[in-house]
């Protein structure tokens, strides 16, 4: 894809994820600008790829500073779980990447290659095109409650005094 025209696809797909279009509404806009040499697959398949790129780069820049901070503890690959999901990306369903490192994901036909989250643009065609999965954060475990030290009280002493005696009241 030509810089100009990645730029443009860019732009659309930025303007209909902040307009709040789905999928295919996105892919039709791709298509118009593409010309009517675009096929609907095509311009779909850009969407989705696109669309999953950059919604998870920024779940990824959002979860970045609660992972330094420990309050997450790492991040999860799940997938749509129906039977389009590819092979490589079943095998990655519930697998959880520690802190900032990279999950590694596997390429159809063997090897694998690491990835920060799914749809990341330096991943393969093969991982990447048509992709519809996405990234969960995993919260770290709570610290441990810590029960302060237990401070005796002192104890009173008993008084040497005689313990006073009720007085009557006088009846009428």
């Amino acid at each position: 894809i030509q810089r100009g025209t990645k730029r443009k696809l860019s732009e659309i797909v930025a303007n209909g994820i902040n307009q709040g279009h789905a999928t295919p509404k996105i892919a039709k806009a791709i298509r118009d600008a593409l010309g009517p040499e675009t096929s609907k697959a095509r311009s779909l398949a850009i969407a989705r790829s696109e669309v999953t790129g950059a919604l998870n780069a920024g779940t990824y820049e959002a979860m970045k500073p609660m992972l330094e901070r420990g309050v997450l503890s790492g991040r999860e690959w799940a997938t749509v779980g129906d039977d389009d999901v590819r092979e490589t990306h079943v095998a990655m369903s519930g697998v959880v990447a520690n802190g900032g490192s990279p999950f590694t994901v596997p390429i159809a036909g063997g090897g694998s290659e690491p990835a920060i989250y799914p749809g990341h643009p330096d991943l393969s065609v093969g991982n990447r095109v048509n992709c519809r999965c996405c990234v969960v954060s995993i919260l770290a475990p709570p610290p441990p409650k810590v029960k302060p030290p237990r401070v005796s009280k002192p104890v009173a002493k008993p008084s040497r005094q005689p313990a006073a005696r009720p007085v009557p009241l006088p009846l009428r």
